[in-house]
């Protein structure tokens, strides 16, 4: 929000920018043209060409005569002149005057011409001896302005300015205030609604002239989004009451199965090949049924991963419960469950769920018996850090090779959400899912010396 609000402030600061450097190249480009306009006058600027022609201008032998070269310029800038004697009014000696000049002059009309034109022409006037020069410009060369003002006016013509620029300065900030209060009113509720699109959340925006497509294209991908969220959650909800029905149908008929395959291996009655089978039916049954259970557990976490409740727990504790658990269900001495820990007190505690966290650490010790059926030996290693316990199981079985490591690893990076397409190591992934929810990390290594250890780590709740 801020950071578009910013990138509008700055577009239209760029354009109150780009009005100044206008202004300001309108004002150069004007005094660069002035100023060559008056260059191209130089020769002929009124003050000095009077000047110089009435130097230039002598009385001679009855008459007045103009220096030659006086006279080229004039007639180069088609300037005519003439002298009118103070006492008669008369034209005493003209050059190049215009026929619908008059030649002599009452005194009203001099001072009528001396302050604008005569016959529509600029002139200019200079006092020479004995009369009074008078020098005549091209129509519409120059311009004759009253330049008679207070000079009060005068005065305060500095201070007008600086309050002209202040009252310029002052609504181009209304301006920029109105264009950011209106595009930040408009484009607020936009930006609000692509957040909430962005959670998923329905959007509704009211539809304003200025963004109209914008808001209309916002409410019709909320529409759409919305209902292909009602759809995944329907297909999640019959998948979780499949399972849930699957799961309920199965568990009656599987119970006695296990029940009477585990008599069956009790019985004296049964010997070779027929007490090999019996165990075999028990030990697939009890891979039903913890195939079942995983797949419970994934539908569980899955839709209440994120919601659940996490209190105090006991690791060590509990730890400890499922070691003697594990170790009475399964009566074979060939496997043997040491117990460590280091730098731990037993009432050092994490923030989890104690069912889920049994439910790790037993996937755990039961995938190591699993995958080595002829025995070995489990070690379960606490290691208590100052933020932080480690929870290394390490067993003495047959191991991984380099490439199975790999796969395994490769397990832990499947999205939850891909958990059902995985139809090896469930088991693993599902303890994946506890320990993130449990803000944990899992690394799996093949020690040189063989077998296979587990680390999980989670950090320390301290109450």
């Amino acid at each position: 929000m801020k950071k578009i609000m910013a990138i509008i402030k700055r577009f239209i600061v760029m354009i109150l920018l780009l009005f100044v450097l206008l202004i300001t190249m309108n004002v150069l480009i004007f005094i660069v043209f002035f100023s060559q306009n008056v260059q191209s006058y130089q020769k002929s600027v009124p003050i000095k060409m009077l000047e110089s022609t009435s130097n230039a201008l002598n009385f001679k032998d009855g008459q007045y005569q103009l220096d030659t070269d006086i006279q080229e310029i004039l007639d180069e800038s088609n300037i005519w002149a003439l002298l009118i004697e103070n006492k008669t009014g008369k034209v005493a000696w003209s050059f190049q005057v215009p026929d619908e000049v008059p030649v002599s002059f009452e005194l009203t009309d001099v001072s009528r011409f001396s302050r604008y034109y005569l016959e529509d022409y600029p002139v200019f006037t200079w006092e020479y001896p004995d009369g009074l020069l008078v020098l005549g410009y091209p129509k519409n060369s120059y311009t004759k302005l009253n330049n008679d003002y207070p000079v009060s006016a005068i005065k305060e013509l500095p201070f007008f300015i600086i309050l002209v620029i202040l009252i310029d300065l002052l609504v181009v900030f209304i301006f920029y205030f109105l264009m950011t209060k209106r595009m930040n009113r408009h484009l607020s509720p936009i930006i609000e609604g692509i957040t909430l699109l962005s959670k998923g959340k329905p959007v509704k925006l009211e539809k304003k002239e200025m963004f109209e497509e914008i808001t209309e294209s916002i409410n019709q991908t909320s529409i759409v989004l919305e209902q292909k969220n009602y759809s995944l959650h329907l297909k999640e909800q019959n998948r979780e009451k499949w399972i849930e029905g699957v799961s309920h149908d199965i568990r009656t008929p599987l119970s006695l199965i296990l029940g009477y395959s585990e008599k069956l291996k009790d019985s004296k009655f049964l010997h070779g090949e027929d007490l090999q089978r019996a165990k075999v039916i028990a030990d697939q049954s009890i891979i039903i049924k913890e195939l079942i259970e995983n797949l419970n557990l994934v539908s569980y976490l899955e839709v209440n991963g994120l919601h659940t409740i996490l209190t105090s727990i006991n690791p060590i504790k509990i730890m400890r419960q499922i070691t003697t658990e594990i170790l009475n269900r399964n009566q074979d001495e060939s496997y043997n469950i040491h117990f460590d820990t280091e730098g731990l007190k037993n009432m050092s505690t994490i923030l989890g769920n104690e069912h889920l966290f049994k439910r790790a650490v037993s996937n755990l010790l039961l995938n190591s018996m699993k995958h080595n059926p002829h025995g070995c030996d489990i070690y379960i290693k606490v290691i208590g850090k100052e933020k932080e316990m480690n929870i290394i199981i390490r067993d003495t079985g047959r191991g991984l090779s380099s490439s199975a490591l790999i796969s395994m690893r490769e397990l832990f990076k499947i999205p939850q959400k891909d958990i059902y397409k995985n139809r090896k190591g469930l088991g693993l992934l599902i303890v994946k899912e506890i320990v993130e929810i449990h803000s944990g990390e899992v690394t799996v290594t093949s020690p040189a010396e063989g077998g296979l250890e587990t680390t999980l780590t989670f950090p320390v709740f301290n109450s």
